[in-house]
């Protein structure tokens, strides 16, 4: 049976332009439907409440960056079909195990990560979440490699699935980095979709800064980018991403 990840970046909060979060609510719930695991990210505690309450079916694990900036990069799974066998965060720094910030980056930069069971077809595999740095460009790779050595080292012989707002482009050092021991579900096809992800609630070009990565366990059948908009409302300043992944 076939696996549906979804990663979206749903931004912190309301937005003058993009719409409130009243208004772009039903449109992050319907741009989540169906997904069987979840990569989410800048989920502040108006989030999480909403999320709980619109993802109902679904477990999840969620650690705020930092004390006094609650965001957060969680994963929701679905409950039946998956059962949870160990999860964690660790932050993208030195001292990955306390809370704190790396290599110049503006903010506590946190990776979410859960192993899970698939119950209909009898496989573990782990799937990790990330949100990387929005300004200092050392911290975005050395954020990669951090996350590379983690999986290599906790999950060889393992299905990995890795999904995030990278903040850089494909053509980045941060990206060669993740290519290094994944793939980017994008280059699957024979007309690889490079579309733009970020797009400031419709006001700027955008670029492609949002990415759904595989090892070699995985195969993908279907990637789209998601948009859902109503009127001036988007359901984010990002498109999400969809990713339809088979076991090899």
């Amino acid at each position: 049976m076939a696996l549906k990840v979804i990663t979206q970046n749903v931004m912190v909060g309301q937005n003058s332009i993009g719409g409130s979060y009243g208004e772009r609510r039903p449109l992050l719930k319907r741009a989540l439907f169906g997904a069987d695991v979840i990569g989410l990210q800048e989920v502040m505690p108006l989030w999480k409440e909403a999320f709980d309450e619109d993802l109902e079916g679904y477990e999840h694990t969620l650690l705020y960056r930092s004390r006094e900036q609650l965001e957060a990069t969680p994963i929701y799974w679905k409950r039946e079909r998956f059962e949870r066998l160990e999860d964690g965060h660790f932050w993208l720094s030195e001292t990955p195990q306390t809370e704190s910030y790396g290599w110049g980056a503006a903010y506590p930069r946190i990776c979410s990560w859960v192993r899970l069971y698939d119950r209909e077809e009898a496989y573990e595999f782990a799937f990790i979440n990330t949100h990387l740095d929005n300004v200092s460009a050392e911290a975005r790779v050395r954020g990669m490699e951090e996350i590379r050595s983690f999986v290599l080292e906790r999950f060889s012989g393992l299905p990995v699935i890795l999904t995030g707002d990278f903040n850089d482009k494909p053509d980045s050092e941060t990206i060669r980095e993740a290519n290094r021991f994944l793939t980017d579900v994008r280059t699957f096809s024979d007309k690889p979709n490079f579309e733009n992800t970020y797009h400031g609630f419709g006001t700027v070009s955008g670029s492609c800064i949002d990415y759904v990565y595989v090892n070699a366990h995985f195969a993908c059948t279907r990637f789209e980018v998601i948009k859902e908009r109503e009127g001036r409302s988007f359901q984010s300043d990002h498109y999400g991403l969809s990713a339809t992944l088979t076991l090899k």
